[in-house]
């Protein structure tokens, strides 16, 4: 299948085989399940298993609700309350347990595991009862089983699990080695790598990801908003990399650091190359000269909901572009390191200048140190110098602090603010209060 230089082909074709798979072993007298089961071990084995894992996972986040449901929709639940269900449930499940711990904790002690260790092991394994609820269903469906023989079933399955999760939770945050001897710490090696900034991290994994694609490995990718870990799998060679926030760790066996190290050495050089067409592109921009026209901006955004009567400076008292956004910073009540939205905020600034020739600057930044939209509005009439496009003195200051993750509302709201005071900067100039300059943004 790799040969057919086509993930998702693989992916359609590794499915078929394994519905086939199943089906044949259903003929032969078997359950399907076996058949997929043994069909999943065989593949499990593969370098392209992280690949058909990731390509598949929709299926299950669709079809494992509706599994559940359905075994839901076939228990009759007046079966399952009653008084024999309910006994003869919570009987066997209680045999369950004991035997699952007792024959899984006494056979780890003689494999180089502790009390600790083998505990862990013994209570990992309660919470088992997938296959049995399939078995289960099929068995109802095919009128092998009664209601009453179902419900205790159910029972049985979902009691340990409810009971087994807490204390696995529990023994897993204890500190200490299950193993009665350590293992050689010659089997895996770690690389750690921080960042000051998480969009770095980001990049850097983004890229390093293509360029084990382009070397022929097959990743699988997991991710949420702050966290990412990407499995990497080529024959015999495998690799993981994960990032938490701006730092990254790679691990991988000894063998195989070279090949690592390589891949990291590209990846940093492509980054360099990126960086200096970035550069490039930077000092072009700054020569643009060009005028943005807001008064054919139409949006539908309530700005009396977004903007603060108390986050408004009638008169700015600084005289330059670090004071100046200091004191906006000042005028936002919230509990955020203020001191490093300032740094962050100089840092775009030292790329390129959010001074616009119109006479106001949009000093602007994505962060996740907030989680909603702040914004601060400052007036200068004598004017600031805030390195302005076209060399003058900036008056109207608006300062919006947006949620790294706000990818709707962000563009919106800054073509709507902008907008508003670029239509009415004379009257804004000219007002006399803090409580003027509200109506006409908010108006």
């Amino acid at each position: 299948m790799k040969k057919l230089n086509s993930v998702t082909l693989a992916t359609v074709i590794t499915l078929s085989l394994a519905l086939t798979i199943s089906s044949i072993f259903q003929n032969l007298g078997m359950s399907f399940v076996v058949g997929a089961y043994v069909f999943g071990l065989a593949m499990s084995k593969t370098d392209i298993v992280y690949v058909i894992q990731d390509k598949l996972t929709i299926f299950e986040r669709f079809f494992i609700p509706i599994f559940f449901t359905s075994i839901g929709l076939m228990s009759d639940i007046n079966e399952i309350l009653s008084k024999e269900v309910l006994i003869l449930g919570l009987a066997i499940s209680a045999i369950a347990i004991l035997t699952k711990s007792i024959f899984c904790f006494i056979p780890a002690l003689f494999l180089g595991f502790n009390k600790l260790g083998a505990l862990k092991i013994a209570v990992g394994m309660v919470p088992r009862g997938e296959v049995s609820l399939i078995m289960a269903n099929v068995a109802l469906s095919s009128g092998f089983i009664s209601q009453k023989i179902f419900g205790i079933i159910i029972i049985m399955v979902f009691l340990p699990t409810i009971v087994a999760t807490p204390i696995i939770n529990f023994l897993f945050k204890i500190n200490k080695s299950g193993l009665k001897k350590e293992l050689p710490i010659d089997q895996n090696t770690h690389i750690c790598v921080s960042f000051e900034y998480d969009n770095l991290a980001k990049i850097l994994v983004w890229d390093l990801k293509n360029e084990l694609r382009k070397e022929g490995f097959f990743t699988q990718q997991i991710k949420n908003d702050s966290s990412q870990y990407i499995n990497a799998r080529k024959n015999n060679i495998s690799f993981s990399i994960k990032r938490e926030g701006s730092k990254i760790t790679f691990e991988c066996p000894n063998n195989h650091l070279i090949i690592m190290q390589d891949l990291f050495r590209e990846t940093i050089l492509n980054l360099e190359k990126i960086t200096k067409e970035v550069e490039t592109i930077s000092l072009r921009t700054k020569k643009l000269d060009y005028s943005i026209n807001y008064d054919k901006i139409l949006s539908n955004i309530k700005l009396n909901k977004r903007i603060k009567k108390e986050n408004i400076i009638l008169e700015l008292k600084a005289s330059n572009k670090a004071d100046v956004l200091r004191e906006l910073l000042s005028v936002i009540n919230i509990e955020i390191d203020k001191e490093r939205i300032f740094q962050d905020l100089m840092e775009r600034e030292k790329l390129i200048t959010t001074a616009l020739k119109e006479g106001f600057a949009i000093p602007h930044l994505k962060t996740n140190l907030i989680s909603k939209i702040h914004i601060a509005i400052g007036i200068s009439h004598e004017g600031i110098d805030f390195n302005a496009l076209d060399k003058n003195l900036s008056h109207v200051f608006i300062l919006i602090l947006c949620p790294a993750k706000d990818y709707v509302s962000y563009p919106r709201i800054l073509a709507s603010v902008v907008g508003k005071v670029d239509l009415y900067k004379k009257e804004i100039l000219n007002a006399k209060t803090d409580k003027e300059i509200y109506n006409i943004i908010v108006s």
